[in-house]
């Protein structure tokens, strides 16, 4: 594995798959949303891996690394760079990484070169960005460009409770279905509910450490690893307390009658 990205996920041990891009159809286009350190790069490198899996040839596949280039960069990116000829019956597929940072309309320019290009317009697109209001906009002006499949707009949060518990419990847990919220008063609750018991101490203190190191990939690989969180490796988290600490800190003040 020479891909950085994917080998620093590899050594943390940390055997975390999002598959927030699987299932990709021809001649759509994409928009992954999510917020930074959240493994969106990851997400599609290892898309890019599960394409290469599926026999996609090695040259239809472009990455960009879109972050701090001008809207009009794009254009002459996708037109100006020699590419090698695809085998018949494939097509390319273009990865805009963290196209939301891209100054000034990189909508515009995706856009014409959806109208105006032969071979971007049969293209694959996934555009990616932590800029959520950015592509919301952008997948309103790219209407009708974006081809017919379901889920285009798609997210990438942090890792719930469930996956979380998978990853770090050294045990088996209970083998329940998801429910929803209407479900939550009825049998289907009660039953699950009863099936969880023998191991409530255990999801007691697995949702106690969720509460505290949260779901990015790289804290609970953290977790994982040492049992404390790297902080030198979230600057934005310097100086905070734990997730579980301020819910025990605030909690109360919330929940005191009038």
């Amino acid at each position: 594995m020479t891909d950085p990205d994917l080998r620093e996920a590899a050594d943390t041990g940390l055997s975390y798959r999002s598959g927030a891009l699987s299932g990709l159809v021809t001649r759509c286009l994409y928009v992954l949303r999510g917020p930074r350190r959240v493994g969106k790069t990851v997400a599609l490198k290892q898309q890019i891996e599960d394409l290469i899996a599926d026999e996609v040839p090695p040259t239809a596949k472009i990455r960009v690394a879109a972050d701090d280039m001008a809207a009009k960069e794009l254009r002459t990116l996708v037109q100006n760079t020699a590419l090698p000829m695809l085998p018949a019956g494939h097509r390319r597929v273009w990865f805009f990484d963290e196209i939301s940072s891209v100054t000034g309309n990189s909508a515009q320019e995706i856009k014409w070169l959806r109208d105006n290009d032969p071979a971007f317009r049969e293209a694959t697109v996934v555009l990616t960005g932590s800029n959520a209001t950015a592509l919301t906009e952008a997948g309103g002006e790219l209407a009708g460009r974006r081809g017919r499949a379901t889920n285009l707009d798609r997210s990438l949060c942090p890792m719930g409770f469930r996956t979380f518990a998978e990853l770090v419990a050294h045990a088996p847990l209970p083998d329940v279905e998801p429910l929803d919220v209407a479900s939550l008063l009825g049998a289907i609750a009660r039953s699950a509910y009863q099936a969880s018991l023998p191991w409530l101490d255990d999801l007691v203190r697995l949702w106690e450490t969720h509460l505290t190191y949260g779901g990015f990939p790289r804290s609970v690989a953290t977790r994982l690893s040492t049992a404390n969180v790297v902080r030198s490796a979230y600057p934005e988290l310097r100086g905070t307390p734990p997730v579980g600490h301020l819910i025990q800190t605030f909690f109360p003040e919330l929940t005191a009658p009038a």
